[in-house]
């Protein structure tokens, strides 16, 4: 959906979000799940895809 959205939208900036941060500290999901992005993981994509921010945050937590 990138080429799409530079194409149709160039000059909106991008923020990437990286949603249920709390699942991070979650044992009993990271039992289960082995592919949690990093914080690292999350902002290097940020690079790779030109947007123009990486946030966390987390309904759950309210962070």
């Amino acid at each position: 959906w990138m080429p799409e959205l530079r194409r149709f939208a160039p000059n909106v900036p991008i923020v990437l979000v990286g949603t249920k941060l709390d699942l991070r500290d979650d044992k009993g999901y990271l039992a289960d799940h082995t592919n949690v992005i990093t914080s690292n993981q999350g902002e290097e994509l940020r690079k790779q895809i030109g947007a123009a921010a990486y946030i966390e945050c987390s309904s759950k937590t309210q962070q």
